[in-house]
């Protein structure tokens, strides 16, 4: 008796959900990017030059360390019957400013990390501001350029 085949078509995983997480980094710093985890789903990461992929692997969430090269951040989700759609994200990799003076008020000038502002340091995260007077009012703070 002859019986017939049935066939089933065989489908990748879903595109992600978009990629969280900053599209403005400086260079050096460590960056965590993630899409929404689907169980039975492994991811493949994929970076701009320089950058490192620090924790993470095939998972849904990953920290990075930034590198000099801008582009895109491409996450492609898999499972055992195939890869789905890749999703982007563009980021763009600034210069880490550098220390000029810890006097407060005596930073002139727009700093690369706050295009059209002025930048500074506080705590070790950089803080944007309008003009000035946003480093006379706040203590503790190490100037950049």
């Amino acid at each position: 008796m002859h019986r017939p085949y049935r066939y089933r078509r065989l489908h990748g995983p879903a595109q992600p959900s978009t990629i969280t997480g900053n599209t403005s980094v400086c260079q050096g710093t460590s960056q965590s990017y993630s899409v929404t985890d689907v169980p039975g789903v492994t991811y493949t990461w994929a970076f701009p030059s320089g950058w490192t992929q620090t924790a993470g692997t095939t998972t849904s969430s990953i920290i990075v360390t930034v590198g000099s090269g801008s582009g895109n951040i491409t996450v492609t989700p898999s499972i055992s019957c195939g890869s789905g759609t890749a999703r982007t994200l563009a980021v763009t990799s600034n210069v880490t400013p550098s220390v000029l003076t810890t006097t407060p008020g005596s930073r002139t000038g727009a700093g690369p990390g706050c295009i059209g502002r002025y930048s500074l340091f506080r705590n070790n995260l950089l803080v944007c501001c309008r003009d000035r007077r946003c480093g006379i009012r706040n203590r503790n703070i190490f100037y950049y350029s």
